[in-house]
């Protein structure tokens, strides 16, 4: 539990991070948020971790323990970390959302790697997503277009100015903050194993 409240901790402050950025840069304007008061916002909130906290266990747990002993630490970095990319290809996102979800998938990979367990990645994960999407009000990868998800949101946030450093309609996730936030992470994480 101890790993996965640090992990909790350390997502929503890269993606608080990457908005206060957002904010000083006058990439992002901020609103009211939408109230948490119908049950569709709280099936989607309880999707939202659910659906976090399952990649993890899949690909960090399940796929990257099977893959471990067979190909080494490396490979099966690259591998997942691909694969998990490549998985968001399904929201309907852009090139550069898919590349910054493989970098996560790394970053996530090389937590894992570091503690020998789940929490840190997922609790990474969960962080992250809680506070980009229902605390801050992020667009869900144009997902609310499609009246697909929809998440209580304490606030509100419409990305605009560059698409690169905005996100666009795709939120942070497809921005070059994004990139930066888990390219950090995933370079510290590597160095405290040594690999760097």
């Amino acid at each position: 539990m101890g790993w996965f409240m640090a992990g909790l901790a350390t997502g929503m402050a890269m993606m608080l991070l990457v908005h206060l950025v957002q904010r000083a840069g006058g990439w992002v304007t901020m609103g009211p948020g939408e109230g948490f008061g119908d049950g569709r916002g709280w099936a989607s909130l309880a999707a939202l971790v659910a659906v976090s906290a399952l990649e993890e266990w899949f690909f960090r747990g399940l796929l990257f323990g099977w893959m471990l002993p067979r190909a080494g630490s490396l490979a099966t970095l690259a591998a997942t970390s691909l694969l998990f990319g490549l998985l968001h290809l399904g929201n309907r996102v852009n090139g550069l959302t898919v590349f910054n979800a493989v970098l996560a998938g790394a970053a996530f990979g090389a937590a894992r790697l570091h503690t020998g367990g789940l929490g840190l990645a997922a609790g990474i994960h969960v962080g992250w997503n809680l506070m980009q999407w229902p605390l801050l009000g992020y667009p869900l990868y144009g997902a609310e277009e499609r009246g697909f998800l929809r998440f209580p949101k304490l606030l509100t946030a419409r990305p605009g100015g560059p698409p690169l450093l905005s996100g666009g309609r795709f939120g942070p996730e497809a921005s070059l903050l994004d990139t930066a936030a888990f390219g950090l992470l995933l370079v510290w994480l590597l160095r405290r194993m040594e690999w760097l």
